[in-house]
C-alpha cells in the first residue's frame, strides 16, 4: 500500500504517517470519504490469494472499488475484528488484521 499515500507534514516521518494511515484505514473501513482522503491517485493495493477479488489494484478508484466489492460480497457484514500488527517503511505498508464476514 505504501506507494501513493498522500504526502504529510515533514515533522512526522513517512513511516509514522503510513502506520497512522493503515490503522485509520482498518479502523474506519468502509467509509468512502476516508478512502478518498487516505489514498493518492497512484495508490496500489495487493489483495493476496487466488479468490475472485485477489490481485493488484492500481489507482485510487480501483482500490476503492475493491473495498466496495468486499462490503457488497459480504452483504455489509464485513468488519475488522482486530489489528494485530502494522509493518511500515517510508514507502510501503502492510497490516496483519483479523476480519470476519458472513453471507
Amino acid at each position: 500500500m505504501g506507494r501513493g499515500l498522500h504526502e504529510r507534514s515533514a515533522a512526522v516521518r513517512p513511516s509514522e504517517q503510513n502506520d497512522a494511515l493503515l490503522r485509520r484505514l482498518f479502523n474506519e473501513f468502509g467509509d468512502p470519504a476516508m478512502l478518498a482522503e487516505v489514498f493518492a491517485e497512484d495508490a496500489e493495493w495487493h489483495e493476496p490469494g487466488s479468490g475472485p477479488i485477489s490481485g493488484r489494484y492500481r489507482g485510487r478508484d480501483a482500490v476503492i472499488s475493491l473495498f466496495q466489492a468486499v462490503l457488497r460480497r459480504s452483504d455489509g457484514t464485513f468488519r475488522v475484528v482486530q489489528i494485530d500488527d502494522v509493518l511500515v517503511s517510508d514507502r510501503h505498508g502492510c497490516a496483519l488484521v483479523l476480519v470476519e464476514a458472513h453471507n
